[in-house]
């Protein structure tokens, strides 16, 4: 095996390669100059050794850098250890065996068993990504709504619009774009910091049954936990779980007035949440922004933690076991893709479930509207092959007129002539179909039921209009009734009264007004009998003479008083 070539070609591909052992060489993969991936190169053709005391193999190559704090943390889950060997060897029963026991061990690094033609095909595989332009990484969401505002549907990534809304525009064939994205829900700066720094101090109050405060202080990497059982070990990860997630996995909500804060590491912002708080909306935007999980009712913000942060013990297992490699692959996905790309799948997901069902319903009704359709057209080609009534006269009219000898049009006739004639043919047609079936016994039958029908309805005349002739009299008899009784009304009022005496009293009064008119010759004479009074009706004559009488009495008063004051002045002139 050519080492020096080999160590060449690694030089070329990467510029900090180092020999960390005797034809062991490490170096690191990076993107935008942050390291993403550590890779281990081993030439000295030893795997069968290597693959009988892998373990402490590893320890003395990797793991020393493996645990080494000051290295990035995500590191250590990005290892790859390549055994370059010799092509001779590739059929060896024993090289295989060793090649099989290092390829499927997982500690510490991915490991893999190259040969020394295939090293530059990785090579070259490798630096496909690591040379890759350091273009922009495109933005999901920004994507599909410009593809979507092509087609005129941007309004589907509409956050503020449900899937039977977006269905329903969309059924009714509306268009629309969407220009600026709809907000996700922001994080405070504390929920952004816990992204990215890890918990240094939790202070706890009323958390599970410890009423008290209790303030604990955690390392920056690894942390030992111990005490005996009942003093406190699971509350402490349930308060972790709880200050991040709002609930616990295994047990909900701490009881009534619980609050836990956390101090995180290289952040002046604290994490806190409180019982009494209304934090669902909280919880609702912290598993968009940090696992890319769109809650539409409730919050598995839980759920996404014990995922990913195995808070909750069993959801290590549960992500190994359990999970489909596909929806850990779309977890992932929604993380890196961001909020706005998780919250728009969700979107478009629902969207599409609601459109499935829509175009159920749409198939099953086209079904039946298709069934319909074949019974309209099979109904309609029956009516278009069934002979037309119109035609059926046509050629009995033309019959009939053969008949007579008459074909052609007469001569002059206008179109009223024709139309006439089209209805007394009409009408002679009808009488012809009521008596075709008919004998004429049946016939004679007919008729005299007709003039009997006839004699009857001469008599039910008569009648009537000899009750007409009665309606009438007694109408004439009700009005005249009805005259009288008004009258009668109009005497009521004056029928407690005695129209002698007021006679006699009209008299009287007559009399003293002529005798004090002859006393006092130059007052006018008053004539209480009025000939108007005569055309008038009683009531109103009577009302009109007890105004006269009460004009009079006025006078008679004004007269004896002036009599008086005559009398007077002629009794001073006497004694004078």
């Amino acid at each position: 095996m050519n080492i020096d070539a080999i160590k060449s070609t690694l030089n070329l591909s990467y510029r900090d390669l180092k020999e960390i052992a005797p034809n062991i060489f490490c170096a690191m993969d990076r993107y935008h100059e942050k390291p993403y991936a550590v890779r281990y190169f081993d030439l000295s053709d030893k795997i069968a050794s290597h693959s009988e005391r892998l373990n402490e193999y590893l320890e003395k190559v990797i793991g020393k850098d493996y645990f080494d704090t000051k290295r990035p943390i995500d590191l250590r889950w990005n290892n790859y250890l390549y055994f370059v060997t010799s092509d001779q060897h590739q059929q060896d029963e024993t090289f295989l065996h060793a090649k099989f026991i290092i390829e499927s061990d997982r500690e510490y690094a991915r490991k893999f068993v190259i040969s020394e033609k295939n090293l530059s095909k990785y090579i070259e595989l490798l630096s496909r990504v690591k040379d890759r332009p350091q273009t922009p990484v495109k933005d999901l969401y920004s994507t599909w709504l410009k593809i979507l505002n092509e087609e005129q549907l941007g309004y589907i990534l509409d956050f503020t619009l449900k899937p039977p809304e977006i269905v329903r525009k969309i059924g009714n064939g509306e268009l629309g774009t969407l220009e600026q994205a709809t907000s996700v829900g922001k994080l405070t700066a504390a929920e952004q910091d816990a992204i990215t720094y890890p918990l240094q101090i939790l202070a706890k109050t009323g958390f599970r049954e410890y009423p008290k405060e209790h303030e604990f202080e955690f390392g920056s990497h690894v942390n030992l936990i111990t005490g005996p059982n009942g003093y406190g070990k699971t509350s402490l990860l349930e308060a972790i779980e709880y200050l991040y997630c709002g609930t616990t996995f295994r047990n909900g909500p701490p009881r009534e007035n619980a609050q836990v804060t956390g101090t995180l590491l290289n952040s002046s912002n604290v994490l806190k949440i409180y019982s009494k708080e209304k934090v669902s909306k909280r919880l609702k935007v912290r598993n968009l922004r940090w696992y890319g999980k769109n809650d539409v009712r409730g919050s598995s913000l839980h759920e996404s933690f014990a995922r990913f942060n195995f808070m909750d013990t069993d959801a290590a297992i549960r992500v190994s076991v359990e999970g489909t490699s596909e929806q850990l692959s779309e977890d992932i996905a929604r993380i890196l893709l961001g909020p706005e790309a998780g919250k728009a799948s969700d979107q478009i997901q629902r969207t599409h479930l609601e459109l499935e069902k829509q175009r159920k319903v749409n198939e099953k009704d086209r079904g039946h509207t298709n069934e319909r359709i074949q019974l309209l057209q099979t109904e309609a080609d029956n009516l278009k092959n069934m002979t037309k009534q119109s035609d059926t006269l046509f050629l009995q009219l033309n019959q009939q007129l053969q008949k007579i000898h008459w074909i052609d049009h007469p001569k002059n006739a206008d179109d009223m002539f024709i139309k006439i004639l089209a209805e007394k043919l009409a009408s002679a047609n009808h009488q012809c179909k009521l008596i075709e079936n008919n004998t004429l016994e049946d016939l004679n039958k007919q008729r005299q039921e007709f003039e009997s029908y006839g004699s009857l309805l001469a008599t039910l005349v008569k009648t009537v209009t000899n009750t007409d002739s009665s309606i009438n009299f007694l109408t004439a008899q009700q009005a005249e009734i009805n005259r009288k009784i008004n009258l009668v009304e109009e005497l009521q009022a004056y029928s407690g009264l005695d129209l002698l005496v007021l006679d006699q009293q009209k008299k009287e009064h007559t009399a003293i007004i002529n005798g004090l008119q002859s006393k006092l010759p130059n007052l006018k004479r008053i004539d209480l009998m009025d000939d108007n009074l005569a055309a008038l009706p009683l009531n109103r004559a009577l009302s009109i003479t007890d105004e006269e009488l009460s004009k009079v009495s006025k006078n008679k008063a004004d007269t004896v008083i002036k009599i008086e004051e005559h009398e007077r002045s002629e009794s001073a002139m006497g004694n004078l």
